[in-house]
């Protein structure tokens, strides 16, 4: 029998997978999400050499991201309380700077701030990926230690 817990959780992830084909289904698009780390000069350049058409698209897929990062920090919070406890918060962490990364992303495609004002975007891009690789591997533990 599941539990509220495990419906949950497999709502999420249905969630997950179907933004996740909504998002490859529009094309694949270079984005600084997929980056580890920039510089405030990569930043520039990125937002400067982006065609109109692909602003627009860009802007659409970050809208999605958005979503996509409130499902799946929603499945990694329930992951951790169940399996850590008090770690479950990792993964608020997490969700919180992807939620900067995209959601200032979305203000400069928008024209609301300039590529300018970003230059201190890679370290919170930064941020998420270590949090993401470390919720991971904090799950990949526990699976092999069962």
């Amino acid at each position: 029998m599941l539990t509220f817990m495990d419906r949950r959780l497999y709502r999420i992830l249905g969630g997950i997978v179907v933004v996740a084909v909504l998002m490859l289904s529009r094309g694949v698009i270079d984005s600084l999400d997929i980056h580890f780390y920039y510089t405030a000069d990569f930043v520039t350049d990125f937002f400067s050499n982006l065609s109109a058409d692909q602003a627009r698209r860009y802007l659409q897929q970050e809208v999605l991201d958005l979503v996509f990062l409130l499902l799946y920090s929603g499945a990694f919070f329930l992951l951790l309380k169940r399996f850590f406890g008090t770690w479950k918060w990792l993964a608020v962490a997490g969700g919180l700077f992807d939620f900067i990364e995209t959601f200032s992303v979305i203000l400069c495609l928008e024209g609301l701030v300039s590529p300018e004002q970003l230059g201190w975007l890679g370290v919170v891009t930064a941020l998420k990926w270590i949090s993401v690789v470390v919720i991971l591997l904090l799950l990949i533990r526990r699976a092999t230690r069962r």
